[in-house]
């Protein structure tokens, strides 16, 4: 899914609407147990997620808002996304 490169991806607007609720619950689930210091942040206003939450998972914090999912490791908390 990664290659030894990629470690942050972003996902905006149309790409947003094509990812299914299910996937995103997939995503949640899996992408901490990739062995990366991952960082994922989809955002999208077409989600329409009612049960938004925080919690850690595998040492990445995930969180859920109404418009958008985000999948970071506990190293990067306060990294920026340019950076």
């Amino acid at each position: 899914m990664f290659s030894r490169k990629l470690d942050k991806l972003l996902l905006m607007g149309s790409y947003g609407k094509c990812i299914p609720v299910q996937c995103l619950d997939a995503l949640k689930e899996k992408l901490p147990l990739i062995g990366k210091k991952a960082w994922l942040t989809v955002n999208c206003n077409e989600f329409r997620i009612t049960d938004e939450f925080s919690h850690t998972h595998h040492d990445h914090l995930i969180k859920v808002t109404e418009s958008e999912l985000e999948i970071k490791h506990i190293d990067r908390k306060y990294e920026s996304f340019g950076a």
